[in-house]
């Protein structure tokens, strides 16, 4: 497990125990694993829903930055939403950096709030 401490850890800011990646993500690597190239986190069949779902759950369906609630899934379907459509999947350790294991790593995820 990781344990994330947002915002420095400040006073009224939650850290994150963070669980084991969904079975989606450990079975989209391992399908993957003979084409690296698709073993980013905009590669092919990146199992979205099934990240977003896995971390609102983890995070109480709260925003990790601003700790705001977020819908969750079920509220989400029944609007007819997908869960992107409330969240978006973040990455503590920025995509910029262009580390393709970095970005598909669960334990460098968070839900954030959709603008």
């Amino acid at each position: 497990h990781r344990h994330l401490a947002l915002a420095g850890g400040r006073p009224g800011v939650r850290s994150i125990d963070k669980g084991p990646e969904p079975a989606e993500l450990s079975a989209w690597k391992a399908r993957n694993a003979a084409t690296p190239r698709h073993l980013r986190y905009d590669g092919i069949g990146f199992p979205r829903e099934a990240v977003r779902r896995a971390l609102l759950l983890e995070q109480r369906h709260l925003c990790a930055y601003t700790m705001q609630a977020l819908l969750t899934a079920k509220q989400c379907e029944r609007r007819g939403w997908h869960t992107g459509f409330a969240c978006h999947i973040e990455h503590f350790l920025p995509q910029a950096r262009q580390v393709a294991a970095e970005s598909i790593d669960y334990r460098n995820m968070l839900d954030r709030k959709s603008v």
